[in-house]
């Protein structure tokens, strides 16, 4: 059983540590209600951000919609901090196949895209 952790600590802590060094920051989340938050807490701190959900960064169009979101707000993408992923931890001979391609999707190809 796994759960996708929306709205997660250490992107909440990325994004005020980058905010709080001047970074103007550019956000994205699985769930919207979870983006708000952090975003409102950023700028409640002083700091800038925009934020994009839902995006799923499994999927290549959406990475390039998050890619020309930040684009179009800020003019370009200095630091690209990873932090999305999803991770379906087994034993190998327990993991199905199912959980194998997940995990090569939601670990791998996600950061790639």
């Amino acid at each position: 059983m796994h759960h996708h952790r929306n709205g997660g600590t250490m992107g909440r802590a990325a994004a005020l540590l980058f905010a709080s060094e001047g970074a103007r920051v550019v956000g994205c989340d699985l769930s919207e209600q979870g983006q708000q938050e952090i975003q409102q807490q950023v700028r409640a701190a002083g700091g800038v951000m925009e934020s994009l959900a839902p995006c799923n960064l499994t999927d290549a169009q959406q990475c390039g919609a998050l890619v020309d979101f930040a684009v179009e707000r800020f003019g370009g993408i200095d630091i690209l901090y990873n932090n999305a992923a999803m991770a379906y931890f087994n034993w190998l001979e327990d993991m199905t196949e199912g959980e194998w391609k997940n995990t090569l999707n939601e670990e791998l190809n996600l950061v790639f895209l």
